[in-house]
């Protein structure tokens, strides 16, 4: 949009020796912002020229009722020193000779004396649509000033709601007006930013928030298709008062605040716009969403489906959800509707929400809440992630897991597609490395569905064949690893055999603690068998039963821990070897844990043929 063609003949009518003997009409409806429009331009116009020669009269018609009125808002631009009491002079000699006036034939309307001294002055007539006096009345007498007086004139109006309330408006219109510009409202960032910068000190904190935020708060208002920029304007200077009950803790969480500000916006908006208050949107959204959930969008009303679009409409572009609102419903209709601000509640609510639940972790759990985002907020998460993963600053596996799975869906979605993919190349690339130094967890650490969810959250595409295959990459790691661990590994569980057999059985057997590590690690088929005898019989005789019945209850439960499969084998050769030892053994104490561990062997073996 482009209000060029406006400037450039504004400059031309202006420059006339003399006036055209027509008025100009910008048409916009309210609030679209024309008037800033025009105060700019002349301002700009009149920067160079010489201001005793040039000049010109600003009056708003809004709500004024009387030919005087407007002549007293004349006279008061003329006389500023003199505008008090000049408006109530004005009144009394007027009074008489305009009473009949506006009754009368346009020929007859006469413009007091110290109206006719305004040579070289353009007249600019602001919110015509909203002046109170008849319109066939008010345009014959701004006529006269064009016709018989020869000014310049330009009129700001909504003419769309002049025409509806006025039949006479286009017959009057071909006298008065030569030309009409649709103003189109295309620089809102341009007014917001003035009025940002103009309304609010330059210095205060909201004033730096507000030009952070201006192409969200843009975005919404276009999105909310209001197009009266005094609203947008108003809902700042109301967010500012909320602003300034925040505590600073709130104020020091960016995608907090951000998060609130859209919530604010929309609601405003909404309140202004949609012929709807928010308290009906609240009160019928869960029963409405419920029905369209249940039979399609063909069991809505007409009521309902506008209900539905005003909750859709913001959640693509902006990721509004209403089920994120941040703040009570009975909080919000105070605040928009009664400009009641309970300090304390909505502070308390602000801590209690998801953002403070975002302290000392890494980026992958906002990133998580990636529909809840704002474009900024998610592009500087998105970016504190992508630093994270480039500084290998991740060695938690269920965090990488999460890492992967969101690169992944947002690649599959051309979402940032070559970052997301570089991304997932360092992630397996780091994990590769972990596994080198040995850092990697052992996977019998976690549940059978580790890769699926962590930390109370489902793991992104998880059910994507390239995030199986990732998975896949992982455990081929883990087991790397693993692999390179065993001499260490079986040194240390032969070394619990003498010194610590309770750590021996702990590490062996399944439990409900966790503490099990090799319970799904077929350990013991790596250790070699001549080793395992020289340590059980270095253990006292009663830990000699512990380390039997720790390998009696290892496999109790075998059929669920079908991960130890390898470790048959090396029970058949134990079991082959105890043979040996009870020729090489003839004393008692031998014989009788020998025997004893032939037993549950053999029952062990038995049990995994069968």
């Amino acid at each position: 949009m482009n209000n060029q063609n406006i400037t450039e003949f504004l400059e031309y009518y202006l420059n006339l020796p003399q006036s055209p003997e027509y008025a100009v009409m910008i048409d916009a409806p309210w609030g679209a912002g024309k008037t800033y429009f025009i105060r700019n331009f002349l301002e700009k116009y009149y920067e160079n020229k010489d201001s005793k020669k040039e000049r010109f009269l600003w009056v708003s018609l809004y709500r004024l009722s009387s030919i005087e009125e407007i002549e007293a808002a004349i006279f008061a631009q003329l006389h500023p020193m003199l505008s008090h009491k000049g408006m109530a002079l004005t009144g009394k000699l007027l009074r008489e000779g305009l009473k009949a006036a506006i009754n009368l034939d346009l020929s007859t309307i006469k413009i007091p004396d110290y109206l006719k001294d305004i040579d070289n002055t353009v007249l600019i007539f602001d919110d015509v649509e909203r002046c109170s006096i008849e319109m066939n009345k008010l345009l014959g007498y701004l006529n006269h000033f064009v016709e018989n007086q020869n000014h310049k004139m330009i009129l700001i109006a909504n003419e769309q709601e002049i025409e509806t309330h006025s039949e006479q408006y286009k017959k009057i219109k071909e006298k008065l007006i030569g030309k009409v510009f649709k103003y189109e409202a295309s620089s809102v960032e341009k007014i917001l930013s003035d009025f940002i910068k103009n309304y609010f000190n330059d210095k205060s904190p909201i004033t730096l928030f507000y030009i952070n935020h201006i192409k969200l708060i843009v975005r919404i208002f276009n999105l909310a298709d209001y197009s009266n920029i005094r609203v947008l304007k108003q809902a700042l200077q109301d967010f500012e008062r909320l602003y300034k009950t925040l505590d600073q803790e709130i104020l020091d969480q960016p995608e907090l605040m951000s998060s609130l500000l859209r919530v604010f916006l929309i609601l405003f908006f909404e309140e202004k716009s949609s012929g709807y208050s928010i308290e009906k949107i609240f009160f019928d959204r869960s029963r409405f969403v419920k029905e369209y959930s249940k039979n399609g969008k063909e069991s809505l009303s007409e009521e309902e489906n506008k209900l539905k679009k005003i909750h859709d409409k913001y959640q693509d572009i902006v990721n509004f959800s209403w089920s994120d609102i941040l703040l009570g419903n009975d909080i919000w209709l105070a605040i928009v509707q009664s400009n009641i601000i309970n300090q304390k509640a909505i502070n308390l609510s602000l801590k209690n929400s998801r953002y403070f639940q975002y302290e000392n972790r890494s980026g992958w759990y906002r990133l998580w809440d990636y529909q809840l985002l704002a474009e900024d907020e998610f592009n500087q998460t998105f970016n504190n992630c992508l630093q994270e993963i480039e500084q290998n600053k991740i060695s938690e596996l269920g965090e990488l897991q999460h890492y992967f799975g969101l690169f992944l869906f947002f690649s599959e979605n051309n979402i940032r597609k070559a970052e997301a993919e570089e991304a997932m190349e360092q992630i397996q690339h780091w994990i590769g490395e972990l596994a080198e130094d040995k850092k990697l967890p052992d996977t019998s650490e976690y549940p059978s569905w580790w890769g699926e969810s962590w930390d109370n959250r489902r793991v992104t595409s998880s059910e994507q064949d390239r995030y199986k295959e990732f998975l896949d990459f992982v455990k081929n790691k883990i087991q790397e690893q693993e692999k390179s661990m065993y001499p260490d590994k079986v040194a240390g569980l032969l070394k619990d055999m003498v010194d610590d057999v309770h750590a021996f059985s702990e590490k062996l057997i399944a439990d409900t603690k966790g503490t099990s590590i090799y319970r799904k690690n077929p350990i013991l088929a790596h250790i070699d068998i001549e080793e395992f005898f020289d340590k059980f019989y270095l253990a006292i005789p009663e830990n000699r039963y512990r380390i039997i019945s720790a390998l009696e209850r290892r496999y109790e439960y075998w059929g669920r821990n079908k991960e130890l499969e390898p470790e048959k084998k090396w029970l058949q050769n134990l079991l082959k070897k105890i043979n040996g030892q009870k020729l090489k053994f003839q004393d008692h104490q031998h014989l009788i844990f020998l025997n004893r561990l032939e037993l549950v062997v053999e029952e062990i073996v038995k049990n995994w043929e069968s």
